[in-house]
Formats: structure tokens, sequence, C-alpha cells
């Protein structure tokens, strides 16, 4: 019966997250507005930005990919960042794979984060549902500040802290959920996308 129980659970995550991807997918271009922020910042905060942007990758390629494919995909977007010439269209190359294959991780994350709390609080109704509320309030929050890219990592680091905090041989609290600073309006849709700014479209030295 746990075992049916579990599989059940993972089933629920599996359609739940399928519904996020189905209403991405309709929603409206994310990385639009990310390359618009990118643009306006200084030389040094684009190096810092992109820096993050690939240990970002390589952290989700490792959770949701074997070894060796991400390995492969971790060098692929090294190759996009640290080429010679860059272009709005390889900067977004690279944002769209970190974006998904986090996406991927948070999938991973979340399906075992449910099973483990299925395993351990089975018999504790209580907890069980405080467990799993947990991460339906983080979601909430998240979707209420316009899911922003730029804090998509806090819901991977929450996830990660919150497995260990079922572990049936060392429960803890549930972790503190993470703040999300919501998008400004005027951030969610840059009215000029970098693509068609020719002075910083065209060929542009790599940025780090």
């Amino acid at each position: 019966m746990r075992v049916i129980g579990a599989l059940l659970v993972a089933a629920a995550a599996t359609i739940a997250l399928a519904a996020d991807a189905q209403d991405e997918k309709a929603g409206a271009d994310r990385i639009r507005p990310v390359l618009g922020r990118l643009a306006k910042m200084s030389r040094t905060e684009q190096q810092t930005w992109l820096r993050r942007l690939e240990d970002r990758e390589k952290k989700a390629a490792a959770i949701s990919l074997a070894s060796n494919p991400a390995k492969a995909e971790a060098d692929k977007v090294h190759r996009l960042l640290h080429r010679k010439l860059a272009t709005w269209a390889v900067l977004r190359e690279a944002i769209e794979t970190t974006d998904a294959r986090e996406q991927d991780a948070i999938a991973k994350l979340l399906r075992r984060y449910r099973e483990q709390v299925f395993e351990t609080f089975y018999a504790r109704v209580d907890e069980y549902g405080r467990r799993q509320e947990a991460w339906n309030t983080i979601k909430r929050s998240w979707q209420a500040a316009g899911r922003p890219f730029d804090q998509q990592e806090r819901l991977i680091d929450w996830l990660e802290r919150a497995i260990k905090s079922v572990d049936p041989k060392a429960t803890t609290a549930i972790p503190t959920a993470p703040d999300f600073d919501a998008v400004p309006p005027e951030q969610k849709q840059d009215p000029a996308r970098p693509e068609d700014r020719k002075t910083l479209a065209t060929q542009t030295p790599a940025l780090f």
C-alpha cells in the first residue's frame, strides 16, 4: 500500500508539473525581459550575472541528467558564453538552456521530496499535510512574483534542503521559505528587444 501511495504521489507531481509546463508554453516570452535587463547592466555586472548563469546550469544538469550528458551540456553552455564573439542569440540560447534544465531539476527534486514526505509521514496525516503545503505555498509565492528567472534557483535550493529535512532517520523542521522579489511591470515586457538594438545585437566581445 505504501508503494502504491508513493507512486500516486509521484504521478500527481508529474501531472502538476506538466500543467505548469503547458502554461509556460502558452505564456509570454520569459527570456526577452531577462535579456532586456542584461542589456542595461554594466560590463562588470554582466560578467557576474553570466558566471552565475553558468554555475546554475551546471548544478541543474548535475541534478537532472546522468554524469556524461550533464558534462556535455555544461561544456556546451561554457562554449556559448566563453567564445570570442557573443551575440544576443547566443545569450538567449544559453539562458533558455539553463531555464529548461532548472525546470527539469525542480521536477526531479519535487518528485523525490513528495515521495520522501509520503514515506516518512504517511502515518502522521497532519505533518504529511504540512510538508506538502509548504511546497504549495512556495510555488504560489513564486508565481505571484511573476516566476522570475533570476530567482528560479531558489526553488532548487529550497527543495534540496527540504529533502534533507524529511530524512526518516533525522527529520528536521521545514526549511525557511525563500523570498521572491516581484518583477516590476516595466521589466516584464521590455519594449525593445535586445536583438533589435543594432549597437548591441551585432557581434560583441565575449562578456567574460
